[in-house]
Parts: structure tokens; sequence; C-alpha cells
């Protein structure tokens, strides 16, 4: 009688059943409701779980019998449980049918279904691939079964199943989902063990108990330099468990969940109230775990039950477990590096690494953390930024010009040789090439200059010193004689994601004419540099300096904010040589003196459009030793994203170089970043795989694949930019977003590709690493391609706060600052042409005349230019941590020049020769007669 009734309550719960969908051919997302149908015997047999899990990162739900597998997805490709579905046969019983599973490879969306037409349908036309049969259902209700319920995400693509009308409700309501009818018939409970035709349960398994999350609680380690998902756990900080458990049974007087770090003991406990039949969600904290490594979580459900043993006081008796592997690692310890070595705790999606700091910047950190300094992260302090030549050159050996052309770098020579500190072991063979440290290893002992360096300096004399000066390295000398480098030490290529702020662009018949742009890194990580002792001038610059050579990038950017861009710093520069500001501007500064028109024009037609915005660049970080402060840059830059529909940071107008008000606003940022329209906020990427330093260079090109890879990578066909989730005016992240048609990009290649389309990806990233992930498909280097365009975006706001007087978006990359800052505006840097500073005025004019007589430099010829398809896929996973590549000597060799290096160089030495009549001071005596090819 008890199994009628249930049965009966059953079937006036759930009305007149829907059947599922017919053999006709319908795609996935287009499943009718059906009329009612015949409700099958229920068979013989015991029925399994059906395990529900869920991808945060895909937004994929799983459904499986299998435990092993179940675990492995949690284990190794980052689901979570979401309890059991229902239960369902393993094996073919009378009555039941086939659930069906496909997996649908671009969304990573997994699929069911019991129809055959409607999954042949899907693998023909909806691009999805069989998975095999997942367990057995009933197609349509069976006595003692409910229906599980189909839902699509239009956005995403994803298909959702649930027993549960309410949560299909919200699910429809809150997250965008649409019902697509039911899917089959499932038990509710179980496993139940069924005798016979109509003979109903006979037993019901009351518990479901399932881990959702494991957290980490209380204070983050101080010497966790970067903020971690509360996901990670570290064996100094405790564990909280969050669980959800339903009671298919009785209302019970004493309950309550246990859970451990594993073993018989379950000393944490949380007393609770289960509601029969009610999902009840709560939180356990474990404390800290016992050590770093594997670790296993374990909660128990149990019930205080009378003993057994007569006089023996009630006891818990164990109902229900469940278990979830879980890895905890230690709170980070220093490790001794060299100074000019790169520390980061993640990479960006194309694997470089993300906001690196130097070894010194690093050590600094530790040191402050550890005594809980509030300063302990400004890295941009003169005692955290590493000094050129204290923590390199003077440890290195000095040279004479005695082979001044040769590979001799003081780098390798000082972190190899003079570095006691620094194992044999540890030496790199090609990079040190057979050099030791010196006798004696000190444990702790100091370590000078970089583990891996590579340097790309051009002929001397070309941007070195020529003068009697030139191993005056602690004043206006540089280190062209002494160390054989007036070009740049480079380390790797790196992303950074930091605020803008215009520098300077030369007029493109000059030699040098990059596009110049500061770039303020989190925290200053990255920032180097030391005074170079010039009056009148301030600290050194608190951020990363970037340049690239229009000649490469830049000059073919036609449309959008790029073409726009390109336009106001060509007019800035009024196509006359140092404008119109000095008389005689060669007396003064010579011929590479920014003038004071050209820059006032920059400020008040480029500036606005970059300065205080947020930005994401990637390039080839290094020093500038042609400056004798050596300070850091990307040069060249093979990527940049803009936010250029972004609200700028409060007094971004103000000019950031050696503006110590200027920097100090741009290191603690107000008002910073929230999209000044929410409904179509823009971001301007441009993105390239090849590239050149500049003048004081070799102008070779330095490439991302093929066998001259500066990463030492044969192929790199894309690249990946992750835009930052916004927020909103309250500090609040944005709802949701989606991407807006309007959105275009083009490819352009200096040599013909022999293609006639192509795509750029875009996905969105709801997970741990939520933002808008946009991946270009890049030519080979070989044919010079570079992609530019805009991104459109349309944000959903969050629901206002309850509060929201006076509120104010916070800085998404530093604390925000209290002080407020004084605008200022002040000139450039005013560093002359090296090569003219020992020059009097009568041979400035000499060099200056022949420099004005060179051919002026034309725009790239664009070949090929097709405009990007946008095509949405998957969220990437995320991409494993890599060491900086360490490339060898002969990759730099068999670099290509730039178009007009040849030329350039040619043009320089009969500068150079013309302003001494034929004997440059300092140079080899047949400099002048030798072959300027």
């Amino acid at each position: 009688m008890r199994i009628l009734a249930l049965i009966a309550t059953i079937l006036a719960v759930f009305g007149a059943p829907l059947a599922p969908p017919d053999d006709e051919h319908q795609p996935p997302g287009a499943m009718p409701a059906r009329g009612p149908s015949a409700a099958p015997s229920v068979p013989s047999g015991t029925t399994i779980p059906l395990f529900r899990l869920l991808n945060p990162k895909t937004v994929d739900h799983l459904y499986t019998t299998s435990v092993s597998e179940r675990d492995s997805a949690i284990a190794s490709f980052g689901y979570q449980s979401e309890g059991i579905a229902g239960y369902v046969f393993d094996s073919q019983a009378p009555g039941t049918t086939p659930l069906f599973r496909l997996l649908n490879p671009k969304t990573g969306d997994h699929f069911y279904t019991t129809s055959v037409s409607e999954r042949d349908g899907a693998i023909a036309s909806f691009g999805y691939r069989p998975e095999g049969i997942t367990c057995y259902v009933f197609g349509s209700q069976a006595p003692g079964t409910i229906p599980l319920l189909r839902l699509l995400n239009p956005q995403t693509g994803h298909h959702f199943y649930t027993t549960s009308k309410a949560e299909l409700e919200k699910a429809i309501a809150s997250f965008g989902y649409k019902g697509e009818g039911i899917a089959c018939h499932v038990f509710g409970s179980g496993p139940s063990q069924v005798e016979g035709p109509v003979q109903g349960i006979t037993t019901l398994v009351r518990y479901d108990l399932a881990v959702d999350k494991v957290e980490r609680t209380g204070p983050t380690p101080a010497t966790v330099f970067v903020a971690t998902p509360s996901t990670i756990l570290y064996n100094s900080t405790p564990v909280v468990v969050s669980f959800t458990f339903t009671n298919f049974g009785p209302q019970l007087v004493s309950e309550r969940i246990a859970g451990n770090f594993g073993g018989p003991n379950f000393s944490t406990a949380n007393a609770i109230k289960s509601v029969p039949g009610s999902p009840l969600q709560g939180t356990l904290v474990l404390g800290n775990p016992p050590s770093a490594g594997p670790q296993v979580i374990s909660l128990v459900y149990q019930e205080l039950e009378p003993s057994t043993t007569i006089g023996a006081p009630p006891a818990w008796v164990t109902k229900t477990s469940v278990s979830q592997p879980i890895t905890v690692i230690s709170a980070p310890q220093y490790v001794p590096r060299a100074p000019y070595d790169l520390v980061y705790e993640s990479v960006d999606d194309n694997g470089f690494p993300l906001n690196p700091r130097w070894g010194k910047q690093d050590k600094y950190f530790f040191e402050h953390a550890m005594r809980n300094s509030a300063d302990a992260r400004d890295l941009w302090a003169p005692s955290a930024r590493p000094d050129i030549l204290l923590d390199c050159y003077n440890h290195a050996e000095h040279q004479d010009f005695n082979g001044i052309n040769n590979d001799y770098d003081a780098f390798r020579n000082g972190y190899c040789k003079h570095s006691p500190g620094v194992l044999n072991s540890a030496l790199n063979p090609f990079y040190c090439q057979g050099d030791k440290e010196v006798d004696g290893y000190q444990p702790g002992g100091p370590i000078y200059c970089a583990s891996f360096a590579w340097k790309d300096t051009p002929w001397a004399g070309k941007c070195g010193l020529v003068g009697t000066d030139m191993n005056n390295v602690g004043g206006d000398g540089g280190f062209v004689v002494t160390f054989h480098n007036s070009g740049h030490e480079n380390f790797g290529v790196v992303t950074y994601d930091g605020i803008v702020n215009w520098d300077n662009a030369q007029p493109e018949y000059f030699f040098d004419s990059d596009w110049c742009i500061d770039l303020y890194t989190p925290h200053g990580a990255g920032v180097t540099g030391r005074k170079d002792g010039r009056p009148g001038t301030n600290d050194v610059d608190r951020f990363v300096h970037t340049e690239f050579d229009p000649h490469n990038i830049g000059d073919q950017f036609d449309r959008g904010f790029w073409g726009s861009l390109r336009d106001k710093i060509h007019n800035a520069q009024g196509g006359e040589c140092c404008g119109n500001s000095n008389a005689d501007p060669f007396d003064l500064f010579g011929l590479f003196q920014y003038s004071g028109a050209v820059v006032a024009n920059e400020i008040t037609a480029v500036a606005p459009d970059i300065n205080g915005r947020r930005a994401i660049v990637i390039g080839l970080l290094g020093l500038d030793v042609g400056h004798n402060d050596a300070s850091s840059e990307l040069h060249p830059v093979y990527g940049m994203a803009i936010h250029i529909g972004g609200k700028p940071i409060n007094n971004s107008d103000c000019r950031g170089h050696e503006d110590q008000h200027c920097q100090e606003a741009y290191l603690n940022p107000e008002g910073f970043d929230e999209p000044k329209n929410f409904k179509d906020d823009t971001w301007a990427i441009f993105a390239t795989n090849f590239g050149n330093e500049g003048y004081c260079s070799t102008r070779a090109l330095h490439v991302l694949d093929s066998d001259q890879s500066i990463i030492g990578r044969q192929s790199f066909p894309t690249m990946t930019f992750r835009i930052p989730w916004a927020k909103d005016q309250y500090g609040q992240d944005m709802k949701d977003v989606d991407v807006l048609p309007q959105s275009n990009f083009v490819q352009y290649s200096q040599v013909d590709t022999n293609r006639d389309q192509e795509t750029w990806d875009w996905a969105i990233d709801r997970g741990d690493r939520k933002g808008i992930v946009i991946t270009f498909h890049l030519w080979p280097s070989d044919v010079r391609p570079v992609w530019f365009g805009d991104l459109h975006l349309n944000w959903t706001p969050a629901t206002p706060p309850p509060m929201t007087a006076h509120a104010m978006s916070p800085g998404a990359l530093q604390p925000q600052a209290t002080s407020t800052t004084t605008k200022a505006a002040t000139p450039t840097k005013q560093e002359p042409l090296s090569t003219t500073m020992a020059m009097n005025t009568a041979q400035r004019r000499a060099f200056a005349t022949a420099v004005m007589n060179r051919p002026k430099v034309t725009a790239p010829v664009v070949i090929k230019a097709i405009v990007g398809t946008p095509n949405r896929v998957p969220p990437p996973p995320p991409p494993p941590l890599r060491q900086v590549p360490q490339i060898a000597p002969r990759v730099l060799s068999k670099a290509a020049l730039s178009p007009g290096a040849a030329e350039e160089d040619a043009d320089v030495r009969r500068a150079l020769c013309a302003a001494y009549e034929g004997h440059v001071p300092n140079l080899p005596a047949d400099f002048c007669q030798q072959n300027p090819h």
C-alpha cells in the first residue's frame, strides 16, 4: 500500500507527463514538448546515480554514471561536483531507452538526447561528436520517475538538465536559459531496487552529500605578491568547504556534517537541521591543512543514534560520505636570483610572463613583506629597482677599443665569471660559453647581472658617444667602449597590464622615429633605471617605456582608432624638421632634439587619446643602454590593447615623463577604467609577430616564429589578448557582456600571402579567469603581418548596491590614493643623439646637412589587406607556467634586417664623416674609407 501511495503522490505532483521528441530530425536547441503517452511498466533491476558536474570556466554541465570519470573530471579538468541529477539504469532494462551523449569541441557543450535522429542531426549539422551512451532512462513517465528537464542558453550554446522546476525557473529568469521541454524521465532517489513490473520502489537511499567548493579563509600569506583566487590553498591558511546536502528520509532530531583531511577521526563538525527533500547548503571550516602537497578532504553526514550497548551514550553514525582531492601549496619563500632575472606568478594566454618583476624587486618585496611593511609592493622605490652599474656593470670586466664591435656581453660576463653566489651546475652552457664563476662558491653570496640576457647593439659610433667622455659612465657618458654596448640588453617577451601615457613620436625623416608610449605597470613591476646625473632631472622614471617603429607597424593604419592616431601624429609633426619654435635648433641640442612645437602639438592632439587609459602591452623587455640610465623598455611592441572606451584616471592630462606629481597620479589611480558607455565599450588592439629595436640597434627583425624566433617557437600562429571584466561606477563586476557586431579587425601584410580570408576568434570566459578572450590568427612573420582594429562590447550592469551615495569605482590595478595630485606639464626628455654630443656648432651643422639630404623614408607598402571574420569559440584553458626561453646566439646572427637598415647605416656613416671631415675621433682611422654597406 505504501508503494502504491508513493506512486500516486508522484503522479499527482507532476500531472500528465510529456513525452520525449520523436525520430523526426530536430537540431539541438529545437526540442518541442510532446503530448501525453502511455506510461511504461517498471522493469526489474537496480538504479545507479547520474552524477552532475559543472566546469565554471567553460560553463559546461557534465552528466555521468562513472565514479572514475566524475573524479577525473574534478581532479584534472576543472569540474565541480553538483551532486546527483537522478537515478538511472546502467544497462538496458525493459521499457528504457539509451541516453546518448555528444560533445561539441568548438563550444565545449555536452548534449544529451534519447532521439536517434536528433543525435544524428547534431553530428551532421551542428559539429557534435558522439561520446556513446551515458545510461538508460525512460522515454515517458514510469511509476516512481520524474521528468529530467532540458534547457539551452542561446548565448553560450550550452545545455543544462535538471529535475527541479525551481532550478529551471531560476535558470530562465536569471541566467539566460530557455526551456526545451523534457529530455527523459529518471528516478528522483535511489538506488532503487525494482523487483518487478509495477512493483514500485522497495528501498530508498535517503541522502545526497556533495562538495561544492573548497576555498581558503582568513588572511592571505604576506609573501604572496599577486592576489590569488580563493581556491588556491596554502598550508598556513584555514580551509573552508562549501557543501550541499539533501535528506530524502524523515525529519531527524540530531544530525551533523563533519569533515577532515583524511583519517578516521572527525573533530570538526557543524550541527544541521535538514528538511526532507530540500537541499541544504552550508560551510565547514576545517582549519589549516596538515602539510603542502596532495591532500584529500572528506565530509560525512552523521546521525545521533542510541547505542546498541546497554548504558552507553548515543553515538554519531555515518550515513553517507564524500571525498575530494585538493592540492595545497606552501606560502612563497624568497629564492635568491640575479637582480635582472624575471620573476612572475603567471603567464598570459600566449604563455608570456605576465607583469614580471626583476629579481632585485622580488628581494625588496620579501624583505619588506616579512616586516609587514606597508610599502612592500612599491617596487618603484629607488632601493627596489636594479641599477645597471651597482647590480651588474661594476662587477664585469672593463673593455677598451680593441674588438669594440665583438660579442662581449657584460651581463653574461658579470653573471658567469664574477658572481660568487652562483653554482657551477646552474650555468647555462651556451649562455656562459665556458666561463665559470669566481673560485669559492659562497652560499647566499651576491649574484650579479642576469642568468640570461642578450644584446642588440649597433656598430660603435652610430649610437655611442664619440667624444672624450665615452668612459664616463657615471655622468653623461655611455657604455659603448667600456662594455661594448650602446644599444639594448634584452631578457624576453613579456606582457604587462597597466596605464599608458603618451611620450613622443619623432618626425619620420629622422632616423629614430619610433612611436613612444610610457606604461605604468602594477606596483611598478619591471621598472628600473638610475639617475643619469643631468642637471634639473627629477627622480628616475617609474614606468616601463614602450616603442614601436611605424615603418613596421603604424604607417599602414588607415581606419578606426589606429588610423585616427596615425593621422594625428603625422599632422602634429608638421612635415618640417624640428618644428618652428627654435630659430637654430642644431646649436642647442642637435638634430635629433625634439622641438617644442612638435611636442606641444602631440600633447594637444595625440596625448588625449592615450593618457590615463588601461592597456595591455606585449613586447620584448630590455634595457636601453644607449642612455646611461639604462631604463627598461618594451621594444619592439608586438601587441597593444588600449581601453579607449574607458574613463581615464583623474589628472590624466598631465605629462608623466619626469614629472613626479604626474607619476604619482598614475601610480595611484582614482576614478579609473569604468566604461564611459557600457552599451558600446571600445578597446583598440593591434597584434604582430615582428619588429626591431630602433635606431640604437642593429635594426634586426626580432620575430616570434621560424628559425629566428626569439621565443624559441618555430610556429607562433596566434596572439591572444584577455580583455579584463569591466566594473561599474560602484566598483562591482558587470553582470555579463557580449561582443557587438560592429567590432572590426583587418590583417595587413607587406608580402602577398595568397589567402583571401582570415578569422579572429572571441570567447567570453565567465570562470575564475574572467574576461573577453580575443585571438588573432597571424600569418608567418616573413610576410610582415599586422592585425588592427576596434573591439566593441555591450556590458550588462549588475544591480546597484543599496547605498550609492558618493560611490566611486576603485582602481583596477593599484590601490587608490587618498591625496589629490597637481596638474603639471613638463617638456619631454631632452636627450640629444649621442653621436652629436662631442660636436661643435659647425660639426653639428655639417652632420645635420648630410642627414637632411638623405631620401625621405616611405611608409610600408600594403600588399594584402583582408577584413577578418569573427568566430566565437569556447574560452581557452589556463596556459602552463613557462620559463622565459633562452635562445642560442646563432638565432640573432641569422635574423633579417629591417628594410632600409643598411641604407640608414650608410647615411649615418656619411654624416659622421662629413661632420669630422673624414677623421671621426675614437673610431678606427679607416672608418670613413670603409664600405658603408
